[in-house]
């Protein structure tokens, strides 16, 4: 199972860099609704990797960063996330607070599904503003990088 997390984890920065590139290279044309979900997305996964390892969270939900640090927050979340794939039992419970200020407990195997789960939604949306935008939405499915590993 650690394996299959691990290969998860590795779509999800590929996905996400190719995103973060596609926004670059038409950073006139892409929305501010685009760049909030791109933030939002890497923003949760330091989150929760921040809450498996007891951490201090660095960054608020919503925070805006500028789009040059993007791709650089998006490898130091990966790096985390292979990490505790490497070090916690998938079994070990987490104990939380969120942002709302409800207590909560998850295990980290739930924790770990559900960044992926996450930014594969929020990933979809921006496909949507994008093609809102009249720009051409990426191709973010885990299928899609599985055939592009194979080729």
């Amino acid at each position: 199972m650690k394996n299959f997390f691990s290969e998860l984890f590795e779509y999800n920065r590929h996905m996400n860099n190719e995103l973060i590139k596609a926004m670059v290279d038409q950073q006139d044309l892409i929305t501010d609704k685009s760049l909030e979900l791109m933030n939002h997305i890497l923003n949760a996964q330091q989150r929760w990797n921040c809450r498996i390892k007891k951490d201090p969270n660095m960054f608020g939900t919503w925070d805006l960063h500028a789009l040059d640090e993007l791709a650089s927050i998006n490898e130091a979340n990966t790096q985390v996330s292979l990490d505790i794939i490497k070090t916690f039992e998938f079994t070990t419970v987490i104990s939380y607070i969120d942002h709302q200020g409800n207590p909560f407990r998850n295990s980290v195997r739930d924790i770990l599904f559900h960044i992926i789960n996450h930014g594969t939604y929020h990933r979809g949306q921006i496909a949507m503003d994008f093609r809102q935008a009249g720009l051409k939405p990426l191709e973010t499915d885990y299928d899609a990088w599985r055939d592009c590993l194979a080729d």
